[in-house]
């Protein structure tokens, strides 16, 4: 029983050290405000569903194409490459 609790721990901390490393190291790369951003040619747009399966709007969705169309109308950008998103597509049409 004390080898299964220690062996918790280990990973609760293992999990806690990947967090604190992967949150040090993205940092740099993450943006609150388009001027900060440096212009790039083209930008990849991840795909995900409009809606969620309840039927309600996705967030993930609203805020990726918001910020999309804010690079590209303050002149960040010039291209929007948009990825799929598991044929959930049609549904949102």
């Amino acid at each position: 029983m004390k080898i299964l609790l220690l062996f918790a721990i280990l990973i609760i901390i293992a999990i806690w050290l990947c967090n604190v490393v992967v949150n040090k190291k993205s940092n740099p790369y993450i943006y609150d405000n388009v001027a900060d951003i440096l212009y790039n040619k083209v930008d990849l747009l991840f795909g995900t569903s409009k809606y969620l399966h309840s039927g309600t709007p996705n967030e993930y969705f609203a805020n990726r194409i918001t910020a999309a169309a804010d690079l590209y109308n303050s002149g960040k950008i010039v291209y929007i490459v948009a990825s799929g998103d598991n044929h959930s597509v049609k549904r949102s049409i």
